[in-house]
């Protein structure tokens, strides 16, 4: 009877927490997003602050002017578990993903659909207590369509989501959100107002001008403090590690028999081992193609040099390729340097172009999704720029994603496909 009377209270108390309020929603607002939202920086994405313990409905409403995948993420840093609702209104993706970690061979990931969205404007994603959906329509109204789904227990509570488009700035997006009864946390936030967020993001006077200069739109001093954000992996003081900056021309130190001046061939004992033969403005790297049918990510053994005397660079070329491209930043060491490397994904056929850095390399799982259906070749003019600190990848001249590190040596890097076949030409690095 003891056990009858306690398995009812447990049901009771989980249809409690599953059934949502459809009458009384918790948020309602318009909401906006500048910069596309890489992880690690709040970086422009819109900001829904709520919080529901229970289950949860997020309501989406899209202007008829939206042109892009539209991404609903649960955090704005390296924080794990964390999940994905992934609209896929151009690249015809849609997924729901959990990220347990950097090691992207762990994600726990949803089938992907495989049909266009573009024409549809209104959207949803929904915690039951035990399961994720997303889909078209609004279940609030009873009149909507699920697209995938998957079982998940790992969020017990929702504290905020993080709405953003992957190439673009997203304008009077209203969004509405219920939470089962109970289980809303109090907010200061008006459910009934539609006046537009107020997002809290330092980067969102950047110019996103796409016919400027990168460097130029790339001022960290405009952004978070890189040590304080992005790289988990970062907690040595920036002003410990040596200002390559002062290291001298190579080329005033060669001949020990000349007269110079001693304070130049002093400075140059200490520092010149961590330097290049040279320090030049701007180098062209030869034109690539790389064959990753038989060997994932076939990086090679023939890296491109870096040959900059001081930390900042930038580097461009232009891509044609069948799947995803990988960039792999390395020490002097290479690929399987103790210090590691900074892998950037650019995300030509998923849509994700995501940094991360590690000791191994791995192949994502969304990247071969799209490579079993995925056989032309896309192109693209790809270029980054390390600034202060701050790497910054541009995909056609539109920043994708950024990572701030203090304490790695960017000495060299590798490109390879994620799968199949790519080309690159018109190769350049050029020291700022």
């Amino acid at each position: 009877m003891i056990s009858r009377i306690f398995l009812c209270l447990v049901l009771l108390f989980f249809f409690a927490n599953a059934q949502i309020d459809y009458l009384n929603p918790t948020y309602k607002s318009l909401v906006s997003s500048t910069l596309p939202f890489p992880y690690g920086s709040l970086n422009g994405a819109a900001n829904v602050p709520v919080s529901c313990s229970g289950a949860w409905l997020l309501e989406l409403s899209l202007p008829s002017t939206i042109s892009d995948d539209i991404f609903v993420s649960t955090t704005t840093n390296f924080t794990y578990p964390q999940i994905d609702y992934i609209f896929g209104l151009v690249s015809t993706y849609s997924q729901i993903r959990i990220l347990t970690s950097d090691n992207y061979n762990l994600d726990i990931e949803s089938s992907s659909q495989t049909t266009s969205l573009s024409s549809l404007l209104n959207f949803y994603a929904m915690f039951d207590g035990s399961s994720s959906s997303l889909g078209t329509g609004s279940p609030s109204k009873n009149s909507f369509s699920q697209i995938v789904s998957l079982q998940n227990n790992m969020f017990s509570s929702t504290n905020s989501f993080y709405l953003h488009a992957y190439q673009s700035a997203l304008s009077g997006v209203s969004v509405t959100f219920f939470c089962s009864p109970g289980n809303q946390a109090s907010s200061t936030y008006d459910s009934t107002t539609d006046a537009p967020t107020s997002l809290d993001q330092t980067s969102t006077t950047q110019d996103q001008s796409t016919t400027q200069d990168p460097s130029e739109t790339q001022d960290p001093s405009e952004t978070q403090d890189p040590s304080a954000t992005q790289d988990p992996s970062a907690t040595q003081d920036p002003s410990a590690t040596q200002d390559p900056s002062t290291v001298p021309d190579p080329s005033t130190t060669q001949d020990s028999s000349t007269a110079q001046d001693p304070s130049t061939t002093e400075e140059s004992s200490s520092d010149n081992e961590d330097s290049f033969d040279s320090c030049v403005s701007s180098s062209a790297f030869p034109d690539l193609s790389i064959d990753s049918t038989t060997i994932s990510k076939n990086y090679g053994n023939n890296p491109i040099l870096i040959p900059c005397c001081g930390t900042d660079f930038s580097i461009s070329f232009n891509a044609s390729s069948q799947s995803d491209l990988f960039v792999s930043f390395t020490d002097t060491l290479g690929i399987k340097s103790p210090s590691g490397y900074i892998e950037s994904q650019i995300g030509l056929f998923t849509g994700r172009s995501p940094f991360r850095k590690g000791t191994s390399i791995a192949i994502k799982r969304e990247a071969e999704l799209f490579e079993k259906r995925q056989n032309p070749y896309v192109s693209a003019s790809i270029s980054y720029t390390y600034i202060n600190g701050v790497l910054s990848l541009y995909i056609n001249n539109v920043v994708a994603a950024r990572y701030a590190t203090s304490n790695f040596s960017f000495d060299q890097f590798y490109i390879a496909p994620s799968s199949k076949l790519a080309n690159t030409s018109n190769g350049l690095v050029t020291c700022l």
